[in-house]
């Protein structure tokens, strides 16, 4: 507790928040969380949390103290972070716990910048994050991930053992920021068997490592019970997310309130939107504990980003960007967006001033009926606190509008800006003598302390206010002008009024200043040159049998499979992912994206290449897509030579049970008018001998379709990825009884033409570790990444790149070091991967029709921070993803927010 009674001493206007002033009373003061149905209380006093997540594998080190100045600025009182476990055990057994990886540094800048934390070890985080932070190794193991299995409790109470010591040395209740943990991820959205018996299971490794703050467990959707809420000792808290003009939040989150009375809980918010009008909706509602998911926005380095299911319906495969910027309140390079920082600023002054009154409020019906009118209404509920009153007021329109508003008796105009919710106070007592009986705007905070009596309201037009003094109500009106505070004296009090920017822009209580203009300040600049090397990568190969990276030891990055074919050949290739290059003779054949479904190659005589980068791991569980599935591998599974091939569509006996066939028929003939259709169908087929490879190829399977081979259930085909591998279930060829199970939901929905395919599998071929990382891998220029002179930078931008012959280019980026730099990558049909200082920056696929497409931020932006900028040039390895592929342009955003820069 020192550094928090040090900064009350120096800093007097933390007494005016009260959430911090109780904190130094008394060095005997038991420091410890309690959640009940009331709300959140802390060493005896009940608050609001206002939570920014803030990543810290994210955000290079240098920059996490920026980061938390520009949360507190914008009035946010605590962070929330993953932590993810792949990024600390990057090997099995290898654990790196140092710089952008210190967690004790990480939590004890938490600590310095008074901010509480609520710690989320996983041991799934997803966050769009490889493989939602599990190893990627595990999968390899025998045993189900996030189940109450044994073996899978044991591996990851590995991590838990080397993660959770570091978080319980900083727990409230030691003086440190730690105030809650959070167990396991989102577990209602994957087929947990026992849900409670898994999570029961961390929590007492948890309590074992020296965790004593509550634990809690978020909820996906809503379902607390397979969410694992239900385990001993388990608190439950949830994400609410949604459309912004979302006219059912007020109903799904005064339910949970309910919810959560019954369970004599508060109501707490893990994740959900980002905009504060959002916010406000939820604080009307009761939610006690508010954290809108990446406000704070970063960048996915070091080749950790994830591939998801955020495509279209028919394609829903996904990359994740580098850069992590969902329209964060504070952007990937630490710029604030300017609006949402002014909302934040007041709900937080307004939250902070009301104090432990508004932590304790209830939300209440307070009309029979919800009046709409033109898209503004009153949702049906307010905010009562020991204080007064809060209406809340929503404008879901996408345009700004002067709206009539009805609260009662009490009638106003006022402009709602769109998709904006207010907060409207009635009968909100100020002190003794005085009171607000209500106004057109909202309250951006109460001050009142010694000779100090302040009260500061924000709006739009004209202030309309009406106060009771004493016995006597006084009916105010004023004009609100722009850019300048208001201000009248009424009973002892000092009202400010204002646009909300203005009454954002004052000193308030708790808040550190308005940091705005010197956080956002750029300069526009581009790249006119570059320097241009060729690339190539000296690693050693080795031979190996045929399989997926991550079985030879690479869990991240690019390796090359590499074999040569003596004839022409018609191969089957299993497991093909991600992005994948193919070479013949060194000569470019093609580039695609392999997402695990079965690939039917036929190839000329000579020596192949295959180049598989793993763009990511899946961070959720989506059946729909191979490559989808949470744990699904990367690289080639097998490849077969096809020998034999049979179209075996026609003449299956049919019925409609597996032991009642009655007739012959084709594969999509039979047609009943039932819905769904489900029917049963056999045939018996001799297998060639020399095959030692079976598959079932089904060119449509626009149904589910379950198969068995000789009795065996061999599992079902989906059509994603229809092919099915029989051979465990053949032997050594001979006689073999394929069975199907084919249910339609009409019968015009196909199976499609089934193709028995046969063949030998090609058991080794070279490998080599190929991926990127900097400057050590040799370039054939040596020199020219060392030495630069000015005489060697060359204009040679827009950048044509040949697919036969990667390129490493370093940018002339002005007064490098000098600044943190946003660059703005812009092409066509190209990978760039962007290394400075030792760390992938990001990965960046430019102009590209033939890939999936980006999600979840900008496409080639890249966020570099001085310090990294100090130490090294940026190198970027371009790679051709077709025969036209080019680097056009390069910009660049400097950010000259340091005083030694002004005038740069």
């Amino acid at each position: 507790m020192r550094f928090f009674r040090e900064r009350i001493n120096i800093k007097m206007d933390w007494k005016c928040w009260d959430i911090w002033k109780d904190l130094g009373r008394s060095s005997e003061l038991k420091h410890e969380i309690t959640l009940d149905k009331k709300g959140i209380c802390i060493d005896g006093s009940y608050r609001i949390l206002l939570i920014s997540s803030l990543f810290y594998f994210r955000i290079p080190v240098s920059k996490w103290d920026e980061r938390m100045k520009e949360l507190k600025s914008a009035g946010y009182n605590g962070i929330d972070v993953y932590l993810p476990w792949n990024y600390h055990e990057t090997a099995p057994g290898e654990w790196n716990f140092e710089e952008n990886r210190d967690v004790e540094l990480f939590l004890d800048m938490a600590q310095e910048n008074e901010l509480w934390v609520i710690a989320r070890p996983g041991p799934y985080i997803c966050s769009e994050w490889d493989g939602g932070a599990i190893p990627a190794w595990h999968t390899l193991k025998d045993f189900k991930i996030r189940q109450n299995d044994e073996a899978y409790i044991r591996e990851l109470a590995r991590w838990y053992e080397k993660i959770l010591p570091v978080i319980g040395k900083h727990q409230w209740k030691d003086g440190g920021p730690v105030i809650l943990l959070q167990i396991e991820n989102e577990l209602d959205y994957f087929l947990c068997e026992q849900p409670d018996g898994y999570v029961g299971r961390l929590a007492e490794i948890a309590v074992k490592s020296g965790i004593e703050v509550p634990m809690i467990v978020c909820c996906g959707q809503d379902d607390i019970e397979k969410s694992g809420g239900k385990a001993p000792g388990i608190k439950t808290a949830f994400n609410i997310y949604g459309v912004s003009d979302s006219r059912g939040l007020e109903e799904r989150t005064f339910r949970l309130y309910e919810e959560m009375q019954v369970r004599e809980q508060p109501l707490m918010v893990t994740e959900t939107n980002r905009e504060h009008s959002w916010l406000k909706r939820l604080l009307g509602c009761g939610a006690k504990m508010l954290s809108p998911y990446n406000q704070t926005a970063g960048t996915t380095m070091d080749y950790y980003n994830a591939m998801t299911n955020w495509g279209r319906e028919d394609a829903p495969l996904a990359l994740l960007t580098s850069d992590y910027d969902f329209h964060s309140m504070i952007g990937s390079d630490g710029t604030l967006r300017k609006e949402e920082y002014i909302q934040a600023r007041l709900l937080a002054g307004f939250i902070y001033s009301m104090g432990e009154g508004l932590a304790c409020g209830i939300p209440v019906r307070r009309y029979q009926d919800t009046e709409r009118t033109n898209k503004t209404y009153l949702t049906g509920h307010a905010f009562r606190t020991v204080r007064g009153d809060f209406y809340q007021v929503s404008h879901l329109g996408t345009v700004g509008q002067v709206k009539e508003i009805r609260m009662g008796d009490v009638f106003f105009k006022r402009y709602m800006p769109p998709v904006y919710t207010a907060l409207f106070p009635v009968d909100l007592k100020l002190s003794g003598n005085c009171r607000i009986e209500w106004t057109n705007c909202e309250v951006g905070w109460i001050r009142q302390e010694k000779e100090i009596r302040q009260a500061a309201l924000y709006g739009y037009g004209v202030l309309q206010m009406k106060v009771r003094l004493q016995d006597k109500s006084v009916m105010v009106i004023k004009q609100i002008q722009e850019k300048k505070v208001g201000k009248l004296v009424l009973g002892g009090w000092e009202f400010l009024y204002g646009e909300p920017e203005q009454i954002a822009r004052e000193r308030i209580p708790g808040l550190d200043p308005w940091c705005l203009e010197e956080t956002n300040r750029h300069q526009e600049l581009r790249v006119e040159k570059v320097l241009a090397i060729p690339w190539r990568c000296e690693n050693i190969c080795r031979e190996v049998p045929v399989m997926e990276m991550e079985k030879l030891g690479q869990y991240r990055g690019r390796g090359s499979y590499e074999f040569e074919l003596d004839s022409m050949q018609k191969l089957q290739i299993s497991g093909l992912t991600d992005i994948v290059t193919v070479f013949h003779e060194g000569r470019f054949w093609q580039c695609l994206f392999g997402d695990g479904r079965e690939q039917i190659m036929t190839l000329p005589k000579g020596k192949w290449q295959f180049w598989t980068e793993i763009w990511g791991h899946c961070n959720f569980e989506d059946i729909r897509v191979e490559s989808l599935r949470l744990g699904s591998l990367k690289g080639i599974r097998k490849i077969c030579r096809i020998l034999q091939e049979e179209d075996i569509s026609e003449n299956w006996e049919f019925g409609e049970s597996r032991d009642a066939y009655r007739f012959l028929t084709d594969i999509d003939k039979y047609n009943i008018p039932r819905s769904p259709v489900v029917g049963f169908y056999r045939k018996q087929l001799c297998l060639c001998p020399d095959c030692k490879e079976f598959s079932l190829l089904f060119s449509r399977a626009e149904c589910r379709i379950h198969v068995w081979i000789n009795g065996c259930d061999a599992g079902l085909v989906r059509e994603s990825n229809p092919c099915i591998n029989i051979t465990p279930w053949v032997g050594d060829g001979g006689e073999c009884v394929i069975e199907l199970e084919v249910c339609r939901h009409n019968y015009a929905r196909p199976v499609g033409k089934i193709t028995l395919s046969g063949g030998e599998r090609l058991k080794r071929c070279t490998y080599r570790d190929i991926t990127f990382t900097g400057m050590e891998e040799k370039p054939e220029n040596k020199e020219g990444l060392r030495i630069r002179r000015e005489g060697e930078w060359e204009e040679i931008l827009p950048l044509y790149v040949s697919p036969e012959e990667e390129l490493i280019i370093i940018p002339q980026i002005p007064k490098q070091g000098c600044a943190d730099v946003k660059l703005f990558l812009e092409g066509k049909n190209i990978l760039v991967t962007v290394v400075c200082s030792g760390h992938v920056a990001g990965r960046h696929i430019l102009g590209c029709s033939h890939m999936p497409p980006m999600a979840g931020g900008a496409p080639g932006e890249v966020f570099l921070c001085r310090e990294w900028l100090e130490k090294s040039p940026v190198v970027m390895k371009c790679q051709a993803l077709s025969r036209d592929a080019c680097l056009e342009r390069i910009s660049l955003s400097l950010n000259i927010a340091y005083d030694r820069l002004v005038g740069f």
